[in-house]
């Protein structure tokens, strides 16, 4: 928990600077994003364990959450989370 929280108020205030939108509004999407990016890695692994045989399933792993965060979970943050308001 706390680390989601320190993830959360570093996103917001560091990476993204998005202080000027709705801090509930942030945390519900944050929240939701999070729990289906973990969704995501899990069943991304379960598919590439089977079918990645050359690499140790600690390395596929890492394969998987790069993808997933990639594709969805910066894109995500960036343009649904955190965007600033016009």
């Amino acid at each position: 928990m706390r680390r989601a929280s320190v993830q959360f108020f570093g996103n917001r205030s560091f990476t993204f600077r998005a202080q000027a939108g709705s801090l509930s509004r942030q945390a519900r999407f944050f929240v939701v994003v999070e729990l289906a990016a973990l969704l995501m890695n899990y069943f991304l692994f379960r598919w590439l364990v089977p079918k990645v045989h050359v690499l140790p399933p600690e390395l596929v792993s890492f394969l998987g959450t790069f993808i997933v965060f990639v594709t969805f979970a910066y894109p995500m943050r960036r343009l649904v989370i955190f965007k600033l308001p016009e």
